[in-house]
């Protein structure tokens, strides 16, 4: 089931690297490079429990596609990769297993925890554990759910927009503008 009504986020068409392009109203991140390409979403909120949710839909024979947050100018970024690790930057920037391998067709959500600084991970609805903490500790820019890849991969973005394939997890919600605006001033 989607969220409440709003405008959802989607990938900024300012954003992405050269070799990536957006279609389907910005919610689908075709990359074709060789190098670290990536996509981003709308800057996270710096207080509260987020959650977005990307979809896989083509990985390049040996490809290597991550999901999770970019942060300080794209010089920073924490995400899970494809082979079951996870890979923080401008951290230790060292690989560690981490949750399941996952496939083409695979939804994994994105949970950040703003307030306990912390991001984990859900895949096909199936809790992967905590991956990271203390990323205020290297990220001292706005955060952003993004994708990243070193090869052709395509993803698709849901922060509401469409129904998730399971439950969003309780406590958590998606960025849309009928949950990050709390005061009447934005309709003045």
């Amino acid at each position: 089931m989607a969220n409440e009504y709003g405008n959802y986020t989607v990938f900024d068409e300012l954003d992405p690297t050269p070799t990536t392009t957006l279609s389907n109203g910005n919610r689908l991140s075709t990359i074709t490079g060789s190098n670290q390409n990536q996509s981003t979403t709308l800057a996270i909120p710096s207080t509260g429990k987020w959650s977005c949710q990307f979809k896989v839909t083509a990985i390049a024979s040996g490809g290597n596609p991550m999901v999770g947050l970019v942060g300080d100018n794209n010089a920073f970024y924490a995400l899970y990769r494809f082979g079951g690790q996870s890979i923080v930057a401008s951290g230790s920037g060292a690989d560690a297993s981490y949750g399941d391998t996952y496939a083409v067709n695979d939804f994994i959500d994105v949970l950040y925890d703003a307030d306990a600084d912390s991001l984990a991970f859900r895949k096909n609805g199936e809790d992967q554990g905590v991956a990271f903490t203390s990323l205020r500790d290297v990220c001292k820019g706005e955060m952003f759910f993004g994708v990243r890849s070193s090869t052709a991969s395509t993803f698709q973005v849901n922060s509401g927009q469409s129904a998730f394939n399971s439950t969003i997890k309780s406590g958590y919600a998606t960025l849309n503008t009928c949950l990050l605006y709390t005061s009447d001033a934005a309709d003045e």
